[in-house]
Parts: structure tokens; C-alpha cells; sequence
């Protein structure tokens, strides 16, 4: 009998590795101006340039987290800002390219979260 458990425990090494990749990159793509489209999502939202700046130091804060002991904090952190990033786009008319990723980022967070607590759970 398979061993779900392990198994379990490498799909979220597996998942945490791919979220924390994918926030430590947009975070630095926005800090380095890589995509100017993502800080004009944040004009277009009329927040200001530091709430932009501040984000991506965020992301990049609780995208390494992922890897810590702070791993929850980190999960709730980025589900926070994917709360954002959706009522954002939806708010900007964005439904398309940009708010199809952070659906996608805020269902593998959510996935994440039910992990570790399922983990505390058997511990």
C-alpha cells in the first residue's frame, strides 16, 4: 500500500517550490521594471508608487519564506495579496491575462494552507 503521506508531503514540497519561485520572480520582475504593464495595473487602480514598490518586496519577503519556519505566515501573506491582485484586476476590468495567473497562484496558496494544516492535524 502506497504511502500517501510522502506522497502528499512532495507535492507540496513540489507546490511551495513553484509558488515561492513564482513570487520571489514577480517581485524582482517589478522592482527591476522588466514588464512596465504590471506597474500600469497599479495606475490604473490609482493606488500610489510605493504600494506598487512595497508589494514586490512582499512578495519576494514571503515568496523566500515559503522556506522557513514562517512558512504560514508566508502563505497567508501571499493569499492576502492574491485577495488583492483579484479584486484588483477584476476592478480594472483585467479578466483575461492578468487575472487568470493569480486565480491560479491563490488556488495553489490555498491548496498549501489546507496541506499544512492537514499536516499539523497528523502531527
Amino acid at each position: 500500500m502506497a504511502d500517501h503521506s510522502a506522497e502528499d508531503k512532495r507535492f507540496s514540497k513540489i507546490l511551495s517550490i513553484i509558488i515561492g519561485l513564482i513570487f520571489i520572480g514577480s517581485g524582482l520582475v517589478k522592482l527591476l521594471g522588466i514588464f512596465p504593464y504590471m506597474k500600469k495595473t497599479f495606475e490604473i487602480a490609482e493606488l500610489p508608487a510605493w504600494f506598487y514598490y512595497g508589494i514586490s518586496i512582499i512578495e519576494i519577503i514571503a515568496g523566500a519564506l515559503l522556506f522557513t519556519k514562517f512558512r504560514k505566515v508566508a502563505l497567508f501573506t501571499l493569499a492576502a495579496l492574491m485577495g488583492g491582485a483579484i479584486y484588483t484586476h477584476i476592478k480594472n476590468n483585467d479578466a483575461g491575462v492578468l487575472l487568470i495567473p493569480s486565480v491560479l497562484c491563490a488556488v495553489f496558496i490555498a491548496i498549501e494552507i489546507v496541506s499544512e494544516f492537514k499536516n499539523d492535524d497528523e502531527k
